[in-house]
């Protein structure tokens, strides 16, 4: 069993460095994986209340100053 892992373990360990120079401080990890959904969540957010304000400034209003 140790002899089919080992080829598995070596192509792991061949990628394992170029993955550590990516990822240098897992603090910067962290900030990078905690402020991507609440990110998220405003971009997505910030579209609805644009496309919101479009299509509410094309609505006739429901009732007018006019006499």
């Amino acid at each position: 069993m140790t002899q089919q892992i080992q080829p598995l373990l070596k192509e792991i360990e061949a990628k394992l460095p170029s993955l550590m120079l990516q990822l240098q401080n897992f603090s910067r990890m962290w900030m990078v994986v905690l402020t991507a959904l609440p990110g998220l969540i405003g971009v997505v957010m910030g579209s609805i209340a644009i496309l919101t304000d479009r299509s509410a400034t094309h609505r006739t209003p429901a009732f007018s100053m006019q006499n």
